[in-house]
């Protein structure tokens, strides 16, 4: 056996739980997770790794937590199956089933679904059997060749390699039919084959390629602008330093200036001041030159006679002595001193240069707006309702008695009940003119025109509806069965009784919103000081995720979202709707709508809506891509 085959390429030992990531290439389960967190660390939002042999992308599970990737990677159970074997020859020579019927039989082939040698009259019976004809059974010699070696997550890990022929929507995971019986029997569950062919009626893969490519084009642009982001701070640094060198020649020219003048006035008064030394000097020798004059004079003996001369002499030496005694004899002293300015102390005790901030701007990819997005068409296929009154409009419609009717809310007041065909067979007194209703196990709760909310129970044999207060608020859906209000600078969770569950904070009035099975909102919101209209979404918390805006979406209306949480936005002025996926891409926009208001979308067929237009009449429509 190829030693290559069983040696993780990270720590060069025995692979120890070896798991195949998409290039191939298999590694030890902690080799790997090592290898993760490395690569991953320091990245924000890390969505995968390079391999560490050929440098592929490899992109990580679902979940944020990169120390998790690793064991979701599926186990190369083939080659599990030969470190093990190597222990006993016997294994990848003789034929499993024989050996277990006393007989020896060479092997020629391997089961990668059983795990099992097979010799040739086996195989052929492996590939009879209902139960195992579906088997990939590879030859023995060529068992080490990387195209055998990849793994496909056709079989259970947990449950001794069953096929996975089933599918848990609650987990999002293929499942055995023992995992459907023990992990997951309360799951909502359908075969792989029923999946498939629903993903390929309803077109989701062209989709989501749609929606890869529109945010394919937005990393593209981000990376661009980061791009340029990076060579303007690149050029700022650069400009700091050349700032700094310039201010530091600067400053050095300053100080030689002022390092030779201050040199210049001490020559200057050093010069004054020697001067005035020099001359006292030369008085101090003068008065000595008189005393010693005096002195020898009056100490010589050949000019001590009684004479003219030596008497005239002395009284002039006695003059002079007076002259010595009345001479006004100082020190010239001076003392020199430099007061420097105080800003070189600061400089000689500064810690640094100047105050350098780095201030991070995260642009949100979401906020770019890029004009390509692809268009689509509203086909009106039929004309379900109108409403003729004078000065009537219809506010906001509803699916009613298990989607087989509509409740239309008008705002006289008044309420009518059709089927799809709009057949009319009820008419409703609400008292109140409703702007937005929602259903909840067959209860109506609806928003008036002053921003009440309100349960409303409609009287089989009554048109009169009895109605019950419960909030103020401007906007009404339904999450997991409990309330989801809009109001001002707020969206509020409440009970079916009006208590108040969950407030999150948000911006504005809030005209419209839904929620997303994630626990996010999106909701069509306007500040106080803005007339614009914006849509945009939150988290549980209140933080914003994205914001939504295109040139030709005018005065968003109302928000809905079909059964895989793809968004619809009415552009009422635009004419037109806008469909977003659940992270705020837009895939789509369909044209040729008047008016656009409230959008049913049936489950069986997102592209089956049913919407008001032009506020007085409703319209089964269908979307075409």
């Amino acid at each position: 056996m190829d030693d290559c085959v069983t040696k993780c390429p990270i720590c060069m030992e025995t692979l120890q739980t070896p798991r195949s990531i998409s290039c191939s290439h298999t590694f030890c389960q902690k080799c790997l997770n090592d290898h993760i967190i490395t690569s991953c660390h320091g990245k924000d939002s890390p969505t995968g790794f390079h391999c560490p042999v050929c440098r592929k992308y490899v992109p990580g599970s679902i979940s944020n937590n990169p120390s998790l990737w690793a064991k979701t990677f599926p186990k190369n159970e083939t080659i599990e199956f030969l470190i093990h074997s190597a222990d006993d020859e016997n294994v990848l020579k003789f034929c499993k089933p024989c050996l277990n019927g006393n007989k020896e039989e060479t092997a020629s082939t391997l089961c990668k679904s059983c795990m099992e040698c097979l010799c040739e009259g086996c195989t052929d019976h492996h590939k009879r059997l209902t139960i195992t004809k579906d088997h990939e059974v590879v030859p023995l010699d060529e068992i080490h060749k990387p195209s055998y070696l990849e793994t496909e997550e056709h079989n259970c890990n947990e449950h001794n390699l069953r096929y996975l022929d089933l599918f848990c929507f609650d987990h999002d995971t293929p499942c055995c039919s023992v995992c459907s019986i023990t992990d997951h029997k309360t799951c909502k569950m359908d075969t792989i084959k029923t999946v498939f062919d629903k993903i390929e009626k309803e077109n989701e893969s062209q989709q989501m390629l749609s929606e890869i490519c529109r945010a394919e084009s937005h990393l593209k642009k981000l990376k661009e602008i980061q791009k340029e982001k990076q060579t303007k701070i690149e050029d700022k640094a650069d400009e700091i330093r050349d700032e700094t060198n310039k201010l530091r020649q600067e400053i050095n020219e300053t100080l030689d200036r002022l390092e030779h003048k201050l040199h210049e006035n001490l020559a200057k008064n050093m010069k004054l001041t020697q001067k005035a030394i020099d001359e006292n000097m030369e008085t101090l020798s003068d008065l000595l030159n008189l005393s010693n004059h005096c002195k020898e004079f009056l100490t010589s003996a050949t000019k001590r006679t009684c004479s003219p001369g030596y008497v005239g002499e002395f009284h002039k030496i006695k003059k002079q002595l007076k002259r010595l005694r009345s001479a006004k004899l100082y020190i010239k002293d001076a003392e020199i001193s430099a007061t420097f300015p105080n800003f070189l102390k600061t400089i000689r005790s500064s810690k640094q240069s100047a105050s350098l901030t780095v201030k991070e701007n995260p642009i949100s990819l979401i906020n770019l707006e890029f004009q390509s997005v692809p268009k689509g068409v509203v086909k009106v296929e039929k004309n379900v309702l109108d409403i003729l009154k004078d000065d009537a409009a219809i506010n906001d419609i509803l699916f009613y008695e298990n989607n087989t009717d509509i409740l239309v809310f008008v705002d006289d007041k008044t309420g009518v009940v059709c089927d799809l065909s709009g057949v009319c067979h009820k008419s409703v007194d609400f008292r109140f003119t409703i702007l937005r209703a929602v259903l909840i196990r067959k209860k109506i709760y609806a928003v008036t025109d002053k921003g009440n909310l309100y349960y409303l129970e409609i009287p089989q044999n009554n048109t009169t509806c009895k109605c019950t207060k419960i909030n103020i608020t401007f906007a009404v859906s339904v999450f997991q069965e409990s309330l989801v209000v809009g109001c001002v600078n707020a969206i509020v969770h409440m009970d079916t009784n009006g208590n108040e569950r969950k407030n999150i904070p948000t911006e504005g009035c809030i005209f419209d919103v839904i929620s997303l099975i994630s626990g996010n909102h999106i909701y069509i919101g306007q500040k106080s000081l803005n007339p614009e209209r914006t849509v945009r979404a939150v988290d549980g918390n209140g933080q914003e995720l994205w914001k939504y805006e295109h040139s030709e979406l005018k005065f968003p209306f109302r928000l809905t979202k079909d059964y895989v949480e793809n968004i619809y936005i009415a552009g009422f002025s635009s004419h037109n709707i806008h469909l977003l996926s659940s992270a705020g891409y837009a895939l789509k926009i369909f044209e040729q709508i008047p008016y656009p208001g409230r959008m049913l979308i049936r489950k069986e067929s997102s592209n089956e809506i049913y919407l008001v237009s032009a506020f007085n009449s409703i319209k089964k429509v269908k979307l075409i891509w």
